[in-house]
């Protein structure tokens, strides 16, 4: 009885915490910080799963999915981390390749 209402205490505490992931998804000022909410709300979502498995008694079966569900969110982010990365995205401001502040020259690049 106890450890089924903690479970469910602590799960609806995680989808409180998805609604302001998902408040950031919406009104986030950058792509990045959407990105960031959405895998926010994969990592809730893969705990609430697990939550989901303890409950159920098919604790395996669960954490199975998962694992599934957190690879395909890691390749995802890094898809779309890639993509953002050679489109510049507006707000991602310019990377500088030489380890430096950017629209600076490193002494290597410079007085040529």
């Amino acid at each position: 009885m106890f450890s089924t209402d903690l479970f469910s205490l602590a799960s609806l505490w995680l989808i409180g915490i998805v609604f302001i992931y998902l408040y950031r998804v919406l009104k986030g000022p950058t792509v990045f910080d959407r990105l960031i909410g959405l895998n926010g709300i994969s990592t809730q979502a893969v705990i609430l799963l697990i939550f989901l498995g303890a409950l159920e008694g098919r604790l395996e079966m669960f954490v199975d999915i998962a694992l599934g569900y957190t690879l395909l969110n890691l390749v995802s982010s890094l898809a779309v981390a890639k993509y953002l990365e050679r489109r510049k995205a507006p707000g991602a401001g310019t990377l500088a390749p030489s380890g430096g502040p950017a629209g600076t020259r490193s002494s290597a690049e410079g007085a040529g």
